[in-house]
Parts: C-alpha cells; sequence; structure tokens
C-alpha cells in the first residue's frame, strides 16, 4: 500500500468518523428538541414546552404578550377563592385582567403580608403545585374559550357545564371575583366565598 493509499485510508476513516458523530448529535439534538408554544400549537397537549419541560400541559394562546399554558391532568376542584379567616375582604384591590402570576404572587401575596395565600383557597391551590404555577387571570381563562375549537375539552377534562371556573381578577369596586363559565363563554362576576372550578396555568 503506498503513501496516497495509505492517507486517503486515514482521511476516509475520519471523514466517516465526523459523519457519524454530525449524526448521532443531529439525531440526540432532535430527540430533546422541546415544542415551541406559538398559533400553531394551540391546543397541543405536551409535555415538553419550551421552558415548561415536565409538566403535562396544553396551550392555551397569548394575551398581551403572555404565552399561557393550563394543566391538562388536572381534576379541576371546586373550591371558595377566599378562606374562612378572609371572607370578602379584597375590595379595592388592584389585579391585572391578563396577568395572572402578578396577580397571585405579588397583589394577593403581598395583601396577605406575612400570613402569604393563606386568606385565598383557589391561588394557594394554584402555588402549592410547585414553582411557577398561578391561578390564571380573566383574559388568560378566557383564551380557553376563544380557541375552543383546537382545544379538545374532553382530552384535557375541562368542564363545559355551567359551573363557571375562578380567575384571579378581582373587581375592585364590588370585591367580587371574575369567573367564566365554558357552556357559553359568559363572563361574569360573584362573591367569593361561593365554591367555583379551578385550574391551574403556567405562564411564558
Amino acid at each position: 500500500m503506498n503513501s496516497i493509499t495509505q492517507n486517503f485510508g486515514a482521511h476516509g476513516r475520519l471523514l466517516t468518523a465526523l459523519a457519524v458523530a454530525l449524526l448521532g448529535g443531529g439525531f440526540a439534538s432532535s430527540a430533546a428538541a422541546c415544542l415551541e408554544a406559538g398559533e400553531e400549537t394551540v391546543g397541543e397537549v405536551s409535555d415538553s414546552f419550551c421552558g415548561q419541560e415536565g409538566w403535562p400541559l396544553f396551550y392555551a394562546g397569548e394575551v398581551d404578550g403572555i404565552k399561557t399554558f393550563f394543566d391538562a391532568e388536572s381534576g379541576d376542584p371546586q373550591m371558595r377563592w377566599d378562606s374562612a379567616t378572609c371572607h370578602q375582604c379584597v375590595g379595592g384591590v388592584d389585579t391585572s385582567f391578563s396577568d395572572g402570576y402578578s396577580n397571585t404572587y405579588e397583589v394577593l401575596w403581598d395583601y396577605g403580608d406575612s400570613d402569604g395565600l393563606e386568606g385565598f383557597d383557589s391561588a394557594r391551590y394554584c402555588a402549592e403545585k410547585g414553582e411557577g404555577w398561578f391561578l390564571p387571570a380573566i383574559e388568560q381563562l378566557e383564551l380557553v374559550w376563544e380557541n375552543r375549537d383546537r382545544i379538545d375539552y374532553s382530552q384535557v377534562g375541562w368542564s363545559d357545564s355551567a359551573m363557571p371556573y375562578w380567575s384571579s381578577t378581582v373587581d375592585k369596586d364590588t370585591g367580587q371575583v371574575l369567573h367564566v363559565r365554558f357552556m357559553d363563554g359568559q363572563r361574569a362576576m360573584f362573591f367569593t366565598h361561593f365554591s367555583r372550578l379551578v385550574r391551574c396555568a403556567r405562564a411564558e
């Protein structure tokens, strides 16, 4: 075997090794790729949304630049919005219509002072699911109605009955809280000591 053949053989083996490495890396990257939340993935159910990996979620859409995901495996408990220690105590609170995270961890948590969310059963339920979970604002909740043609309610266990879902948005004039019922998408407000369904959210 002459030196040219030897060199070609060595280079060939090197190129083959590089190709295998690149292909292997490509396959690994593809397998590990996360799912981007966007218009084309509204209604998708996945535990691989970018930045939300590990949680079974469905993507509901975007409002005011906030991409909103909901728990895809919730049992939707019925509970009061406030608690026995904070009955009808949130009059005048200024909450967001589109940012439930801020409502949960800034407005309500600060309102509770040293007690945090102890006075707010629904918000506390969501916060106790772990870091990043919150009680959605009214417009985040309404995404599920607006995109109902793309979200399979039966797949994610969403109720389309007359029983509404609580939001974290408070009407500051009355101290009542906004909710949505999914039999017709009606938004209304009600007294906080009554029970409503709760579904927790995450956001990007």
